[in-house]
């Protein structure tokens, strides 16, 4: 909520940028771990990364470009000063330093023709959150460090969990124009997320931060299929339901159709395998089938009473929420959708001009859009460089040799991640090995409509899995994550 008091006092966010960044560098200088904490949350709950900003004329620089800076800061320091590097010893460091080369090249590119240095460092600067990999590759060395970290990164999902559901009620309850102005001036600003009406009270509360909610139920059903078989304590069974429950309904609260499609991809090409492979049983596969209708159900019945409430405020009529997803799915003519139909053409035609070799980060397209926002600005002509279509986004940058090592640094992680898996004689660790695969296809999916391969919330995601199959690796499979 101290975002919400900077925003409303300037003074207030200033101070908190520097306060935070200060911290963060003292507190990675002595303790590296809790830096690589602080990093996390904010990555988990911020979005964008401007709960937090310092504005330099028509410039903000975020928060989350301040902690990255003073985590990074502080590990070249303690590098200088005890000369270890545990990086060079990462099994991928050969497409790591290839997925490097490319985005290099690709900034290289983008300057040589003319895209404009801001357009180009805006456009290629997620990348360098991969120099995470350096960080964290010199401060978690064991399973422990990971149930540590991985407990933080659970904490910080259920809070996203928790403003959802309270920006939820707020914008279904809440009657005043100025209040509901206010509210939604701070949430764009801040670039938490995105509010749109849909119909009555039902409001689409969309953060960019629910991609980590996708990513802790998938890992949570696969860890309670675990539970399940060694008939863990009932008590740790339910708080995983309970997580499942609640994640599924932030979910649908989203309307995000990437996300349920990204989910409906990667979790059918996953169980698929899983069944062929006999990881799973037919009959626990019929279960799942079962308890997915059900977590569904429950979703929605969760949405509906926090959007019914008999509080003050309620307006429009009762509405089948089932219905609305229905509608959500099928109405491709809605401007979003529209939008994202109307850059297609425009961007294949800038990938013709440079197919191979792609025409550099900070490109731009220029299209028609009939999203409400672009229509009040130049009527809806709109020109960028941040494209919907994840891989078709990497095809104008960086063109058909980019696209493959990208595509050559997944595969890597994938293999990593499967040999890890096979050489594990643990079952409990095994399933959570399947979740973080799960989860990392399920990114692939939704990139095609959504980039997050090239967002630091995809990015983080991907740097946690290769660091946690390196650990698991020379570990062996002992220490389990999670004990009940």
């Amino acid at each position: 909520m101290l975002s919400l008091i900077g925003f409303q006092q300037p003074i207030v966010n200033t101070a908190t940028f520097f306060l935070i960044g200060v911290l963060t560098f003292v507190l990675s200088l002595r303790f590296p771990f809790a830096g690589l904490c602080i990093v996390a949350t904010e990555i988990v709950i911020g979005s964008f990364g401007y709960l937090f900003y310092f504005q330099v004329h028509d410039t903000r620089i975020s928060v989350r470009i301040a902690i990255f800076a003073a985590v990074f800061l502080a590990w070249l320091i303690r590098r200088f000063r005890f000369r270890t590097l545990y990086f060079f010893k990462n099994p991928l460091i050969k497409p790591i330093i290839a997925l490097g080369i490319i985005v290099s090249f690709g900034i290289l590119l983008g300057i040589a023709h003319g895209n404009g240095l801001s357009a180009v460092f805006n456009d290629a600067n997620s990348y360098l959150f991969f120099l995470l990999l350096l960080v964290i590759s010199d401060i978690v060395f064991s399973k422990n460090d990971f149930k540590k970290l991985f407990i933080v990164i659970s904490a910080a999902c259920t809070w996203v969990i928790i403003k959802t559901y309270l920006v939820l009620v707020y914008f279904s309850h809440v009657s005043d124009e100025s209040l509901i102005k206010f509210a939604y001036r701070w949430l764009r600003v801040t670039r938490i997320g995105e509010i749109t009406a849909v119909v009555g009270s039902v409001s689409r509360i969309f953060f960019q931060s629910h991609l980590w909610i996708v990513f802790a139920m998938v890992i949570a059903a696969f860890v309670l299929i675990s539970y399940v078989r060694r008939k863990n304590s009932l008590k740790s069974r339910v708080l995983l339901i309970i997580m499942i429950v609640l994640s599924m309904s932030v979910i649908l609260i989203s309307y995000s159709r990437s996300f349920w499609l990204g989910l409906a991809m990667g979790l059918t090409i996953s169980f698929s395998i899983l069944l062929i492979k006999k990881l799973i049983s037919f009959r626990e596969f019929i279960g799942i089938a079962i308890g997915t209708c059900i977590v569904v159900a429950l979703g929605l019945g969760i949405n509906a009473f926090l959007i019914y409430l008999p509080l003050p405020g309620l307006s429009g009529e009762l509405v089948n929420t089932g219905d609305l997803l229905v509608d959500r799915v099928t109405d491709l003519d809605e401007p979003a959708a529209s939008s994202r139909f109307a850059l297609l053409d425009p961007l294949i035609d800038t990938i013709r001009t440079r197919p191979i070799m792609g025409s550099g980060y900070g490109t731009t397209v220029t299209y028609q859009s009939v999203a409400p926002r672009a229509l009040e600005v130049n009527n809806g002509v709109y020109t960028s460089f941040a494209f919907e279509w994840g891989y078709l986004d990497i095809l104008t940058e960086v063109g058909l040799v980019g696209l493959a090592v990208i595509a050559y640094f997944m595969y890597r992680v994938f293999k990593f991640g499967i040999q890890v898996h096979q050489a594990s004689q643990d079952d409990e660790e095994r399933l959570f090995i399947i979740g973080l695969l799960s989860c990392l296809l399920i990114l692939m999916c939704i990139h095609i409509t959504t980039p997050f391969l090239n967002h630091p919330l995809g990015i983080f995601f991907v740097i946690l899995c290769i660091q946690y199959f390196t650990v698991s690796s020379q570990a062996g499979s002992g220490g389990r994550l999670w004990k009940a």
